[in-house]
């Protein structure tokens, strides 16, 4: 069994008739001592780590008057400033704790800043969760910039940011431009995560007798896709609802091809084509339809369309372009 005593206003611990020196635990609490046995208060640095001993100042009210010179752990607020210490009283430092507060080189919380991470702290340290729609145009930025979208890396291509099934969250359409004019392959959105639908069927590029032409999002929220497998005009859909992606039933038709296959077809298929097309479209285009805005990918547009929320490239009325698809309406 060892005694305290004091010297002057300094505290020592005999043990044995000795002086303690270093870390000693005492009634369940950590002390550190000097080599010439003095208790030691406030910051201290022991093997390259800070550690805090409760000095007298910090007693609260209430408290015994001997209530200090031990080592604290968890959250301390000291001279105004927070600090958190492990269990073995070291001072956390460069990471997050309790999942939503972050401490700096110096120990200190980080408050109303940006952490090294990306990551919005209030002015209470805590952090501000990134929306669903923030984390969606940051993978967008991320799968832009490092084009990790086409597997290759191919330069060139644009991109469009549009907002589908209208929940708040952009979703983003990719044109790999592998010398295909006009082609889209990849509409990416997000659930919990960066979610992919790989229009071209491939998975990189298209290939050479699949191309997909363009696109119309009709107010309804339905994402219509024209294909063109070789000479014969055909054409696919694609619906988002509530961020699910899936392929049209067999037969659907949404796309006005009419023109195109006039060129390449008989008066027999054209009338077939255009009975099964007139059908498809009279269900689909019911709404108004938009054609989304692409733009060139690159760090400007980049910059523009996919920082922060984010914004739309923009929309157009998709009819002007076909007007024979505004007498089926």
């Amino acid at each position: 069994m060892g005694s305290w005593e004091k010297k002057n206003t300094i505290w020592q611990y005999r043990e044995n008739g000795e002086l303690v020196t270093g870390w000693k635990e005492i009634d369940g609490k950590w002390y550190l001592f000097g080599s010439g046995g003095n208790m030691l208060l406030g910051w201290q640095k022991s093997k390259d780590r800070w550690y805090y001993l409760k000095q007298e100042s910090d007693r609260k009210t209430g408290e015994a008057k001997n209530a200090y010179g031990f080592m604290l752990t968890g959250w301390q607020q000291l001279n105004g400033k927070w600090y958190f210490f492990h269990e073995d009283g070291s001072m956390a430092v460069n990471r997050w704790v309790d999942g939503d507060y972050y401490v700096g080189a110096d120990g200190v919380m980080l408050v109303s800043t940006t952490t090294p991470d990306g990551y919005q702290l209030d002015e209470n340290g805590k952090k501000i969760e990134k929306s669903q729609n923030e984390k969606a145009v940051e993978a967008y930025r991320t799968i832009l910039l490092d084009r990790s979208w086409n597997g290759r890396k191919l330069p060139g291509g644009q991109f469009a940011v549009v907002d589908i099934n209208g929940d708040g969250v952009w979703e983003l359409l990719t044109d790999l431009d592998a010398g295909y004019d006009d082609s889209i392959d990849r509409l990416f959105y997000f659930t919990d995560s960066l979610q992919m639908y790989a229009l071209d069927s491939n998975e990189y590029d298209p290939p050479s007798n699949l191309q997909i032409w363009d696109v119309f999002i009709p107010s309804n929220h339905t994402v219509i896709i024209g294909r063109r497998r070789g000479k014969h005009y055909t054409s696919a859909m694609v619906q988002s609802n509530n961020q699910t992606i899936s392929e049209p039933e067999e037969g659907q038709i949404g796309w006005p091809y009419v023109e195109r296959y006039k060129e390449e077809s008989g008066v027999t298929e054209q009338k077939k084509f255009l009975e099964r097309w007139r059908a498809g479209a009279k269900k689909y285009y019911s709404a108004p339809c938009y054609y989304p805005n692409f733009v060139d990918i690159n760090a400007a547009n980049v910059d523009k369309y996919l920082s922060g929320q984010g914004q739309s490239t923009g929309m157009q009325y998709a009819f002007s372009e076909y007007p024979g698809v505004e007498e089926l309406r």
